[in-house]
């Protein structure tokens, strides 16, 4: 849960999913945040040395929180 999009943010990519590209970045600040930013950390330490599978039950995994999530992991910042 930590890691997850809040959900007034889930609530304002529903309302026009349009707005992918906005959620994206909107997104990628909150894990920066107190409460995911300690997850995030653990999980790339996690990433350098085995495989970590995300999942989605978004219908376009491509434009999930998973993707945006995997692109963080994969990043050096």
């Amino acid at each position: 849960r930590a890691i997850a999009p809040s959900p007034d943010l889930r609530r304002w990519l529903a309302d026009a999913p349009a707005r992918f590209d906005d959620f994206a970045e909107r997104y990628r600040r909150e894990l920066r945040e107190e409460r995911a930013a300690p997850v995030l950390r653990d999980l790339r330490r996690l990433a350098r040395s085995r495989t970590v599978t995300l999942l989605t039950a978004w219908s376009e995994p491509d434009r999930s929180p998973a993707a945006v999530l995997a692109r963080m992991l994969r990043s050096k910042r």
